[in-house]
């Protein structure tokens, strides 16, 4: 790794026409609530590639969600994933997670990934912290205000996935490319 020599400055996420516009009614109802996805348990669903526009997103247990076509996620609460995502071809690419400020201008909530699942994404959340934990994987590319690390989980950076690796926005940006 190594220290960024300038200032790096990055735009708020923002879901633009998807706040309305999006791919919302394709999320079975059992795992809808309140604007929020939420799976707990073994519970699974299977959504289309598309735009969706939640609250909060959390997985936990074993449940788990699977994209049969490129998507994104804006997302304006927390991101909370300890159960699993599977994109499309097993490629970053195809899973984009934005986080966005809520309807009244707020900053996004943190990002936590944990659990021993692979998470194959492009994240871009300059205004939330980011948690990896547990023992799972993260392949892709991120742009977060901070990050923390613990257990055995490992990063890596794809370069498919497009971007720069990991950006911080915190304070001290750091890059780091593998």
């Amino acid at each position: 790794s190594s220290a960024a020599t300038t200032v790096m400055t990055f735009s708020n996420g923002s879901a633009g026409r998807y706040v309305t516009d999006n791919d919302n009614a394709q999320v079975p109802s059992f795992a809808m609530k309140s604007g929020s996805l939420s799976l707990s348990g073994s519970q699974r669903a299977t959504l289309p590639g598309g735009n969706y526009y939640f609250k909060d997103f959390t997985l936990s247990g074993s449940s788990s969600v699977t994209f049969t076509g490129p998507a994104t996620v804006y997302c304006y609460g927390k991101f909370d994933l300890s159960g699993s995502v599977v994109t499309t071809d097993v490629q970053p690419k195809n899973l984009k997670l934005v986080m966005v400020p809520d309807p009244s201008g707020t900053a996004p909530g943190k990002v936590s990934l944990s659990g021993s699942s692979a998470f194959y994404a492009t994240i871009y959340a300059p205004q939330s912290d980011l948690t990896i934990s547990g023992s799972g994987g993260f392949f892709g590319s991120v742009v977060a205000k901070s990050l923390s690390t613990s257990g055995s989980a490992q990063i890596h950076y794809d370069l498919s996935a497009g971007g720069k690796g990991i950006e911080l926005v915190d304070r001290k940006s750091t890059r780091l490319n593998s």
